[in-house]
C-alpha cells in the first residue's frame, strides 16, 4: 500500500483505524519512501480523529511538530485535564448539608434538642460529632447536619381507579 501511495502521489492519506498501530506503520512507511510531505489522517469508527491529526500534517514524532502547534496541543491537553478534574470533584460531592440554630433544650450523649420557632428539633449525635464550646441547656447553638437514611422500604404502587364521569347537571 505504501509503495502505491508513493507511485501515484496520493495527497492526503486517510486511514480507518481501531487504535494507533496501523497509523504508526503508515507514517513509518511514508517516511521510508520519502513521502513526509503527505498529510495523513487517521479516523476511528464513529468519526473520532487521533489527536495529532487535529494539528495539520501528522508528523512522525512529537518533536517534529512545530513549536507553536506543540504549545497549542500541550495547552489543549492541560485544559482538558483541568476540566476532567473539576468535573470529578463536582460529581463526587457528598450529600447536602443543613443547619439549625436555636436555644438548647436538652443534651444527652446521643441526642441534642434545640428550639427553632415553635418546633423542637431532635438531632442525633455520636462520639465523632465535633463540639465547639460548652454544650449546656439554655445556650444558643448552631447545629450543622446532613440527612442520612437509616432504612428504606419500597412499596408497590397500586393503580387507582378513575372516578366515573358524571353527567353535566341541568340548571
Amino acid at each position: 500500500m505504501i509503495h502505491e501511495i508513493a507511485e501515484v502521489g496520493v495527497k492526503p492519506v486517510v486511514v480507518s483505524v481501531g487504535g494507533g498501530g496501523l497509523f504508526c506503520g503508515l507514517l513509518e512507511g511514508l517516511h521510508q519512501v520519502g513521502r513526509t510531505d503527505a498529510p495523513a489522517s487517521a479516523h476511528r469508527k464513529g468519526g473520532g480523529i487521533l489527536l495529532l491529526t487535529l494539528f495539520g500534517n501528522c508528523p512522525r514524532f512529537l518533536w517534529e511538530i512545530p513549536f507553536q502547534r506543540r504549545e497549542l496541543m500541550r495547552r489543549t491537553i492541560v485544559v482538558l485535564g483541568i476540566l476532567l478534574l473539576a468535573a470529578s470533584f463536582a460529581l463526587a460531592a457528598g450529600p447536602k448539608s443543613y443547619q439549625v440554630t436555636g436555644p438548647i433544650l436538652e443534651v444527652k450523649d446521643d441526642v441534642i434538642v434545640v428550639q427553632k420557632g415553635n418546633e423542637k428539633w431532635e438531632i442525633a449525635r455520636d462520639k465523632d460529632t465535633k463540639v465547639t464550646g460548652d454544650l449546656k441547656v439554655g445556650s444558643k447553638a448552631t447545629i450543622y447536619y446532613t440527612m442520612k437514611a437509616a432504612e428504606i422500604e419500597v412499596k408497590e404502587v397500586t393503580k387507582k381507579e378513575k372516578p366515573a364521569k358524571q353527567a353535566p347537571k341541568k340548571p
